[in-house]
C-alpha cells in the first residue's frame, strides 16, 4: 500500500514480545514486514529461566603438568570428559558443517596428520560406546578454541559489532537448513575422539574398581 501510494522509503517494523515463532507464524500470513524489533525474547533466559550447567573440573595440576579427572555418575549424560581439550570443525564439500570432533590436546598431531592426508576419522558418541561413525569424505576444518587470555594478558582485541554480525551471519549460512528448521530439526553431532574415549573409559573403570574396593 505504501509503495502504490508512491512512499517505497516507508519501512514496517514489527515488535512486542516477538519470538522465532511468531515471526515464523507472520511470515507464513506473507505479512509484508521489512525489520523485526526482538528484545525481551533475545536477551532473557525467557523459556528456560534456570542454568543447568555447572563447572567440573576435567585435569588438576602444578607448574604445566596436568593429571586428568573425571566425574562418575549414574547418568551416562552426566559423565565428564576428561583432560586438556580443543574441538575440530569439519566442513562439507559445499562449506557446510558437517560436524564437532573434542579431541585432546596430546591427540592434536595426530589428528592433524590424519586431516593433513585425507583420512578418515572415527567420531564417537559422547556417552553410548556402540555408536560412531567416520566421514566417507570432508573439506575444510577449523580449531574452535583460541586462546584469549595468556598470563593474565589478553592476546585478542575486542571485535566491532560489524565483525561480530558477519561472523555471525557466516555461521548460520554454514548451517544445513535441517538443523535450523522450527519443527523436528535434526541433531548436529558433536562427538569425541578416540584418544578421549580410551582415556574416558580408563578413568571410569578404575573408579568403579576403587569403589569395589
Amino acid at each position: 500500500m505504501f509503495d502504490e501510494a508512491g512512499l517505497p522509503e516507508v519501512k514496517i517494523y514489527a515488535s512486542n514480545e516477538l519470538d522465532e515463532y511468531i515471526i515464523s507464524g507472520i511470515k507464513r500470513n506473507g505479512a509484508f514486514i521489512d525489520a523485526w524489533g526482538v528484545g525481551t525474547k533475545l536477551v532473557t533466559a525467557y523459556d528456560d529461566p534456570a542454568l543447568t550447567g555447572v563447572y567440573k573440573i576435567v585435569a588438576k595440576g602444578t607448574e604445566g603438568v596436568f593429571e586428568p579427572c573425571i566425574k562418575i555418575s549414574n547418568n551416562p549424560e552426566k559423565i565428564t570428559n576428561p583432560g586438556i581439550k580443543n574441538v575440530y570443525r569439519f566442513h562439507d564439500g559445499e562449506g557446510l558443517m558437517l560436524a564437532d570432533l573434542v579431541y585432546l590436546e596430546d591427540e592434536a598431531e595426530v589428528i592433524e596428520k590424519l586431516i593433513a592426508e585425507r583420512k578418515p576419522l572415527r567420531f564417537n558418541h559422547p556417552s553410548i560406546d556402540y555408536v560412531h561413525f567416520s566421514p566417507a569424505d570432508y573439506g575444510t576444518t577449523k580449531t574452535m578454541l583460541k586462546p584469549v587470555i595468556i598470563e593474565g594478558e589478553r592476546v585478542n582485541g575486542p571485535r566491532m559489532l560489524q565483525e561480530i554480525q558477519e561472523f555471525t551471519r557466516t555461521g548460520m549460512h554454514s548451517l544445513h537448513p535441517t538443523y535450523k528448521r522450527m519443527l523436528n530439526p535434526h541433531i548436529y553431532k558433536v562427538s569425541i575422539s578416540d584418544g578421549l574415549k580410551r582415556l574416558r573409559k580408563r578413568l571410569i573403570d578404575e573408579c568403579c574398581q576403587e569403589g569395589d574396593s
